[in-house]
């Protein structure tokens, strides 16, 4: 939104390109910056709608490097390199805290997270993890792969709670909430359940994801992947 707003007539050149949303990412508008809070409400008095894009999870890891009570703990006493997915402590819920707040802040009309705490292959160190291993034996299912999407569906289902909640306090509409390629009838890394979250209305929009130089046959690949996500 800084960037926007540092355009010369940067609202009214994002009207005349055809955009009706801006996107901002909260987590680097600072708190007393009045007057990029003011212009955000600018923005949505003169009818645009507001967009917020964040790294959620991503920025616990970093703002608390060193810590290990987040990471897989393995029996002989070390531990992974990459979240728990069945880590729910203080670091958890601090950072639940403040996605809510900076959405509270901004109201947006949109939160759009990209999560991507572990590889493709989702979070492998899991059946080697302690932790893990002793909240599968309490949940009673009989898989990993239904343990995994479980906890997959528990940590949307928290991170959606506590935005729109904070959101309404705040006196702001629901918050249409999505999250980077995750796409219908897909489990993304083996972990997120979109079609359950879709279903319980927990998850709002399919975001496809494609790199591409927007040639013919690519612009094409695009249409085809989100008629696709339409379909189902």
């Amino acid at each position: 939104l800084g960037s926007t707003k540092a355009w010369p007539d940067g609202l009214k050149a994002a009207e005349i390109i055809g955009l009706n949303t801006l996107s901002t990412f909260t987590m680097w508008m600072k708190p007393d910056d009045k007057e990029l809070w003011d212009f955000a409400d600018q923005a949505r008095q003169q009818g645009f709608k507001m967009l917020d894009v964040d790294s959620t999870w991503h920025q616990m890891l970093s703002r608390h490097k060193g810590e290990k009570e987040f990471f897989c703990q393995f029996a002989d006493g070390t531990t992974g390199k990459s979240f728990c997915p069945s880590y729910r402590g203080p670091f958890y819920a601090e950072e639940l805290k403040r996605i809510a707040d900076e959405c509270a802040r901004l109201k947006p009309d949109y939160l759009s997270t990209d999560v991507e705490l572990w590889s493709w292959e989702g979070p492998k160190d899991a059946q080697k993890c302690t932790r893990c291993q002793e909240d599968k034996q309490k949940s009673g299912i009989e898989t990993w792969e239904e343990w995994k999407l479980a906890k997959g569906y528990e940590m949307w289902k928290d991170l959606h709670d506590a935005v729109q909640a904070a959101v309404k306090q705040a006196g702001g509409k629901p918050v249409e909430m999505g999250c980077y390629d995750w796409r219908p009838a897909k489990n993304y890394q083996f972990f997120w359940p979109f079609d359950r979250l879709y279903k319980d209305r927990l998850l709002h929009n399919s975001q496809v994801s494609t790199y591409t130089s927007l040639l013919p046959y690519h612009i094409e690949l695009v249409g085809n992947e989100a008629r696709e996500d339409r379909s189902h």
